[in-house]
C-alpha cells in the first residue's frame, strides 16, 4: 500500500471507528496492526509510524539527552519526518533556530514543488503545511513580520482558506504593518472567514489606526454580531484593555479552538496589545459607544507628519537646560522615564505639544494614557484640542 492510500484508508478507518478510541495514537495502533494482520503494510510505512512513536516518545520525555537521541533516532527511521527535524533545533539558539528553519524551509518547499503532481503524496502534504505554518508562526513571534509575510503570503497562494489560522495572521501582519490595500484585498477574498472575529479584529484595528472611520464602524458592526462578549475586554473605568485578561483568554483560546468567542476576540487582539495600551483614542473609539471625535465625518482632520524617532541636537544640551526642563511644571506628576521619552522627541515646553496632535504622541513607544492625562492636568494643549 502507498502512503497516499495509508493515509485515505486510515481516515476511513477513523470515520467508522473513531469513537471506539480514546484517541488518535490509540486509533493508529490498532489501524496498524490491522493492516499487519493482512499484511497490507509495507516497510517503509512501518517505519514512518515508527518514527512518529519515537517522536512523540522524544516529546514527552524530560531529559535533554534521551531527547536529542530519540528525534536522531526518528529522522534515521524517516528522513523526511519534518517534525523531528524542527524538534532537533529546539537545542540551538534562537538565531541559529530560525537559520536552521531556513534552511529545513528551502529544501522542503522544493520538495514539496516537485511532489505536488503526485496523487501519493497526501501524508507528505499534511506535514509540509503544518511546517510552513510553523514556519511563519515564529518569524510573526520573533517580530520579523516582513519574512512572516511572505511565507505566509506563500501558503495562503497555494492552500486559500484551506488554513484558517494562516489566513488570520496574514491579515494581522498586514494590519500590523499597516498596509490597508492587502489587508483589505485578502479580506474580501476570505468568503466565509470574513464573519469571523479573528479575521475582523486585525482589519478593525488598522482602520482605527488608519482614520478610517467608515470602515471601522462598519467593521465593528460585524465584530458585534458574531462576538457579544467584545465588551468584557474593556474596563469600564478607564476604557483600556486589559492585558492579563487577554493574555488569560488567549491561554484558554489554544484549548478551546472555538470560534466567534471571547477566546479568539482575545487571541485576536493579542498582537496589537502594544497598539491598544500606547494610543488612547484607539480604547476611547472602542469604549465610548465606538465612536469619538476623531472618527466623526463632520470632524475636521489635519494632516500631520510626526517623526517618532529621537531628534538629533546640532548642539549639545547642557545639564543646566536639561534640568530645568526636566523639572517644568508641565512634567509634574510624570515619570523621569516617561520626562526624558518627551524630551528625546522635543517635546520640552508647551508650545511644543500644541504642535502636534494627542493621538500622534500617545503612539510614541512607553507613552501612553496615563501620561497623557497627566499632561492634560498640567494644562498642556495639543493641537486637536
Amino acid at each position: 500500500m502507498d502512503s497516499g492510500n495509508f493515509f485515505i484508508k486510515f481516515q476511513e478507518f477513523l470515520k467508522e471507528n473513531g469513537k471506539d478510541f480514546e484517541d488518535i495514537d490509540e486509533a493508529l495502533n490498532a489501524f496498524v496492526s490491522q493492516l499487519e494482520d493482512f499484511g497490507e503494510i509495507s516497510e517503509e510505512q512501518k517505519r514512518q509510524i515508527d518514527s512518529l512513536e519515537l517522536l512523540e516518545k522524544a516529546i514527552l520525555e524530560n531529559n535533554r539527552k534521551k531527547r536529542g537521541k530519540y528525534f536522531k533516532q526518528a529522522l534515521e527511521l524517516w528522513p523526511d519526518n519534518i517534525d523531528a527535524k524542527v524538534h532537533l533545533l529546539e537545542f540551538a539558539n534562537p538565531f541559529e533556530y530560525v537559520k536552521g528553519l531556513e534552511e529545513i524551509w528551502q529544501i522542503e518547499t522544493a520538495k514539496e514543488l516537485y511532489l505536488r503532481p503526485d496523487p501519493e503524496y497526501d501524508l507528505y502534504r499534511g506535514v509540509f503545511w503544518s511546517f510552513a505554518r510553523h514556519y511563519g508562526f515564529t518569524l510573526f513571534t520573533y517580530g520579523m513580520l516582513a519574512e512572516a509575510q511572505e511565507i505566509y503570503e506563500y501558503i495562503y497562494q497555494i492552500m486559500g482558506i484551506n488554513i484558517p489560522d494562516a489566513v488570520y495572521e496574514l491579515l494581522t501582519i498586514y494590519s500590523l504593518r499597516q498596509l490597508w490595500g492587502p489587508a483589505m484585498e485578502l479580506y474580501s477574498n476570505i468568503g466565509p472567514l470574513q464573519e469571523i472575529d479573528l479575521a475582523i479584529v486585525p482589519l478593525l484595528i488598522l482602520a482605527i489606526l488608519s482614520r478610517k472611520h467608515g470602515e471601522a464602524q462598519i467593521l465593528n458592526s460585524r465584530l458585534e454580531k458574531v462576538s457579544t462578549n467584545l465588551d468584557n475586554f474593556i474596563e469600564a473605568e478607564t476604557g483600556l484593555f486589559d492585558e492579563d485578561l487577554v493574555l488569560m483568554m488567549v491561554n484558554e483560546y489554544e484549548n478551546s479552538g472555538q470560534p466567534n468567542s471571547m477566546h479568539s476576540v482575545g487571541f485576536a487582539l493579542f498582537p496589537f496589545m502594544n497598539y491598544l495600551n500606547s494610543m488612547e483614542y484607539v480604547s476611547d473609539w472602542l469604549a465610548n459607544d465606538r465612536i469619538n471625535k476623531f472618527f466623526n465625518p463632520d470632524a475636521k482632520v489635519i494632516p500631520v507628519t510626526f517623526n517618532r524617532e529621537p531628534k538629533i541636537k546640532k548642539k549639545p544640551q547642557s545639564k543646566s537646560q536639561h534640568d530645568n526642563a526636566l523639572y517644568s511644571p508641565i512634567f509634574e506628576g510624570l515619570q523621569v522615564r516617561q520626562v526624558n521619552i518627551l524630551m528625546d522627541h522635543g517635546f520640552k515646553e508647551a508650545a511644543d505639544f500644541a504642535k502636534v496632535p494627542a493621538d500622534d504622541i500617545a503612539t510614541i513607544p512607553n507613552i501612553g494614557p496615563k501620561t497623557m492625562w497627566t499632561l492634560r492636568q498640567n494644562g498642556v494643549k495639543f493641537l486637536d484640542d
